[in-house]
């Protein structure tokens, strides 16, 4: 007899972020394996081929276009209203209240990779990633702090079990929040056997589609936004000599994220001088070749 298992889809919309990627990547696991599942996104029930399907066309997409950084800052202004969090989870949780009902009574479980849980009558796994909000609030904007400060202890008391990243991330969880030992695992994050030496580049060409102007480089890849700490990797950067700076670019790889515009101002002159590439978000293939590629990787 199988396992019933749904998956909160939600996070699955491009450009995909560390949660989106890890979401993708545990529902493809659980269609190879012997599972009935099913996913839910933004209120809309999906079987596995249609989960299939999702999780197809998100590698196909292409990278956008966002002249003038427009889509940026919408999303910003949205993230800074009052409640914004809050009646996002709302609404998810007002129209996927019916088909969860139903996922109840025929005994599905509900892993949650996203933080915070919807209201579920059966059996749910939550994944908690990080408790930054916690230790670094100031890294992220204050309508997001608010809502995972307001709800997460809400979440993990209701949660049947809870998933972390590490043990350190498990360590500070017990610490902050009344909840036993035994509810909580560490599950490290998997690797895709896809990223390995078969990407190295062979000849001319450029790296990516972008022109390096050699196969020297290092490589950062995070969401350009303040909890990654960028500055302190280019301040890091500019101790190098300009030789090595120029021989070993730094090379920063992901999406624009929020609250950036101090740490483009910082690398003005490394960005003109090409010390500094910004690649923006890359599709999956682009990622692969860059990891085979770099001369050292910075997380």
């Amino acid at each position: 007899m199988s396992v019933k298992l749904f998956i909160n889809l939600s996070c699955l919309v491009y450009p995909l972020t560390g949660i989106g990627c890890y979401t993708k990547n545990i529902a493809k696991e659980c269609l190879k394996r012997n599972i009935n599942l099913v996913g839910i996104k933004n209120g809309v029930l999906l079987d596995s081929v249609q989960i299939e399907s999702l999780l197809s066309s998100l590698d196909e997409y292409g990278i956008e276009n966002d002249e003038g950084g427009a889509k940026d800052k919408l999303k910003s202004f949205i993230r800074s209203l009052p409640g914004s969090y809050s009646f996002r989870h709302f609404i998810l949780s007002f129209r996927s209240k019916n088909i969860m009902k139903r996922l109840a009574r025929e005994g599905f479980i509900y892993f949650e990779p996203n933080f915070i849980a919807l209201p579920y009558a059966g059996k749910t796994i939550v994944t908690i990633h990080d408790l930054s909000f916690l230790a670094f609030p100031e890294y992220h904007p204050a309508e997001r702090v608010r809502f995972l400060q307001e709800k997460v202890k809400e979440n993990i008391a209701l949660a049947t079990h809870v998933v972390v990243d590490s043990h350190f991330i498990k360590q500070e969880l017990l610490s902050a929040y009344d909840v036993k030992e035994a509810k909580v695992s560490t599950v490290y994050l998997g690797v895709d056997s896809d990223f390995n030496s078969s990407y190295k580049a062979l000849g001319e060409g450029g790296l990516g589609g972008f022109d390096f102007g050699s196969n020297r480089f290092i490589l950062s890849v995070a969401t350009l936004e303040p909890r990654k700490n960028l500055t302190a990797l280019v301040a890091a950067f500019r101790l190098l000599s300009e030789c090595h700076q120029k021989g070993y670019p730094l090379v920063l790889v992901g999406d624009k994220g929020w609250k950036n515009s101090q740490l483009f101002e910082s690398i003005k002159d490394l960005i003109k001088s090409k010390r500094v590439i910004i690649t923006g978000y890359v599709s999956d293939l682009q990622l692969k070749e860059l990891y085979a590629n770099a001369t050292v990787f910075v997380y």
